[in-house]
């Protein structure tokens, strides 16, 4: 704290000279005199009622502004950055946050615990359903200790005043790195008493929950977790909730269980109002001719999700020229991002569905083995493993690599361009060999596996390698 609180005067009148009169003031005395209300902070304070309530403690003041989102919605947002919040904290915890396809791991995890004849008695009898929650003002309900409070004084421009108020908060603030940290303890800790004492699959991903329950314990389970977040002062927010159901949206996936007494699989794809967003920011683009860098950074993080609920990690190829227009000072539109875009609208257009496999899947295996050297050699070793315990073993030498390297940009060396088009060789010209299986693929360069891994890279042309193999 004495490091928090080091210069204090001098950045406390520097804070000061920055409030003015702004557009959404109105708005920020609404949700400030709703925080008072609702006992997360003391009332709006003048100066001089400020310094008699803290008794002319040191004191670090934190600006508080609004932000517009993209969908329109407000939010207040206390600025760590001009602050100096940000600088002046550090935690070395790590966060560990669950992903999207929670739900389907959840059933995983209970069905391969059960004998097969338990799997089927309730494939034939019962089912899987999936409810979502949302915890309201939930760093508000994470305590701060008064000293440390006085480390981050929220301050603003009170609309009717006309001057700076003050607030003291007893809660986290909505801004603050540390705050996500802090919140994601709680989140840890809810989940703990809900999957022990109520016996409910469930998992958050800091204020958002998903619970997972069979359909003959008739919605009990939702019921037990609310009661308990009651119980601990933190209740689930009722406009938010989704009832148990077989199909259910948590972190902007769509999820069905529906399908795993029929086929063994959940199925996830991206919720439509994503879908409707990468549309509006096509067609305004193709309209006006204008693709800014600010517009490229939203559409890269949007097709990013997008991609990813279709396809799992590996769904970030054929974005190269959206992602480098973020550095880039032109507006126009070139022929390498409307490739992007109809990368984009061709995932949108098919409307694939990832699918999770719930049960132990029996598979044909394979293992591949693919190696190239530079210049202009390479190719790959295969065993095919048959149903009745027979193998299928099959040798090629690629030739014509030297044509290939002709069209790749210049480079010192090409070796990861060469060994990731073995791979992409091998599956062209063998595709019915491979589908439907899964194996194990060795492959001895560090730039061609993470390109694979990622499904990106900053090389254009493994990059584009990649997307192909993708």
């Amino acid at each position: 704290m004495a490091e928090v609180l080091e210069g204090w005067q001098e950045h406390s009148q520097h804070i000061l000279n920055q409030l003015k009169p702004g557009k959404d003031d109105a708005f920020l005395l609404q949700q400030s005199m709703e925080d008072a209300r609702n006992g997360f902070c003391t009332p709006p304070l003048r100066r001089a009622e400020f310094l008699r309530h803290i008794g002319d403690l040191a004191h670090r003041l934190i600006p508080r502004c609004v932000i517009t989102q993209s969908s329109g919605k407000q939010r207040v947002i206390d600025n760590g950055d001009t602050g100096g919040q940000s600088d002046l904290s550090s935690n070395a915890s790590k966060l560990t946050l669950c992903s999207p396809v929670r739900p389907a791991q959840h059933t995983s995890l209970v069905m391969h615990r059960w004998s097969e004849e338990e799997v089927a008695e309730f494939c034939q009898n019962d089912a899987w359903e999936t409810g979502q929650e949302d915890l309201p003002s939930a760093y508000r309900y994470c305590p701060t200790s008064q000293q440390e409070s006085l480390g981050c004084i929220v301050v603003w421009f009170h609309f009717e005043w006309q001057t700076p108020a003050y607030q003291v908060y007893s809660g986290l603030l909505f801004g603050l790195p540390l705050a996500v940290t802090s919140f994601n303890r709680f989140s840890r800790l809810l989940e703990a008493p809900t999957r022990r004492y109520c016996q409910v699959l469930t998992s958050l991903y800091f204020d958002d929950a998903t619970i997972t329950d069979v359909r003959s314990a008739k919605d009990s389970g939702q019921w037990a977790m609310n009661q308990l977040c009651v119980m601990i002062g933190s209740p689930f927010a009722d406009d938010k909730k989704q009832a148990m159901q077989s199909s259910g949206t948590f972190l902007g996936l769509t999820h069905d269980l529906s399908c795993i007494n029929k086929t063994g699989h959940v199925r996830f794809w991206a919720r439509d109002r994503l879908h409707d967003k990468v549309r509006d920011i096509l067609a305004t683009a193709r309209q006006t001719g204008h693709f800014s860098r600010g517009t490229a950074s939203k559409l890269y993080g949007l097709a990013n999700f997008l991609e990813q609920g279709i396809y799992g990690r590996v769904g970030y190829g054929g974005l190269v020229a959206i992602k480098a227009r973020q550095d880039e000072n032109t507006t126009a539109m070139t022929p390498e991002i409307e490739a992007c875009f109809e990368v984009i609208e061709a995932a949108m257009r098919f409307q694939p569905k990832r699918e999770f496999p719930v049960f132990r899947m029996e598979r044909l295996r394979f293992l591949a083995a693919s190696d190239a050297a530079d210049p202009g050699s390479g190719g790959f070793h295969l065993i095919f493993f048959q149903p009745d315990g027979s193998q299928t073993r099959l040798c090629f030498a690629a030739t014509n690599c030297a044509e290939l390297q002709a069209l790749q940009q210049p480079a010192e060396t090409h070796i990861a361009q060469l060994e990731l088009s073995m791979v992409l060789h091998v599956l062209v010209e063998r595709p019915d060999l491979f589908r439907h299986r899964h194996g194990l693929w060795f492959l001895d360069n560090v730039a061609a596996v993470m390109t694979l891994v990622r499904g990106r890279s900053s090389n254009a042309d493994l990059a584009k390698l990649g997307h192909q193999v993708i």
